[in-house]
């Protein structure tokens, strides 16, 4: 057993000592994801859930964390943004600031679709974190937020994916055209990618045999 210990011990040393590359995804399909995390149901409209806000789905436990409230709404019901006709819509309820996502455990990939909640022009970023918060790098895209009845499905699609198992948590932040990051956010599903457990043995080991050659030179 001890054995097994200091062998799981390394394989996870190694892992942290060899992070991933990111790649950023731009759709749904090519970031394949696993499991889908809704923020709510049509019936949660007008709630307005505390910081901070957990969910599960698919075995895959995420907590979205801010300064303020958050606030549910469904697209062309009582939000008429851009994303798709009866999509459940996370926002951070018109406090400005970025919004952070951790994973109850390490995922490799996730993203979701995202806009300002003003109109206009304005640029998204997401970025990942690993283990003791140690910054992996950030993606942006940029949009148009306009009044679309009942959705026109044209808001931008953010996401990454790591060649590691090592993103611990995300971030998002929204900012208009020359502005600074820290505008109030509008998200919807979170799709998150987390390896077949075979997988994850294969990624752990590789990255323990990065670790062991790094140290014997």
């Amino acid at each position: 057993m001890n054995y097994l210990k200091a062998f799981s011990i390394f394989l996870l040393a190694g892992a942290a000592a060899s992070a991933g590359t990111l790649t950023q995804i731009a759709n749904f399909s090519t970031l394949a994801p696993n499991s889908t995390v809704s923020w709510g149901a049509a019936i949660d409209e007008g709630s307005s859930p505390a910081s901070p806000y957990s969910r599960t789905a698919g075995g895959v436990g995420v907590t979205a964390v801010h300064t303020g409230d958050f606030l549910i709404l469904v697209q062309g019901s009582a939000f008429f943004g851009n994303f798709n006709n009866g999509d459940v819509v996370l926002n951070s309820n018109f406090v400005d600031g970025p919004v952070t996502i951790n994973f109850a455990s390490l995922v490799q990939g996730a993203g979701l679709r995202i806009q300002r909640d003003e109109l206009g022009p304005f640029t998204a970023t997401l970025t990942a974190f690993g283990l003791g918060s140690v910054n992996f790098g950030s993606v942006s895209v940029t949009g148009t937020t306009a009044f679309s009845d009942p959705g026109d499905g044209t808001a931008p699609f953010l996401g990454v994916l790591s060649s590691a198992l090592d993103i611990a948590s995300i971030q998002l932040s929204v900012s208009h055209v020359g502005g600074v990051a820290g505008d109030t956010v509008d998200f919807t599903d979170l799709g998150v990618v987390v390896p077949e457990p075979s997988t994850v043995t294969l990624m752990l080991a590789a990255g323990a045999l990065l670790a062991f050659r790094k140290t014997r030179r």
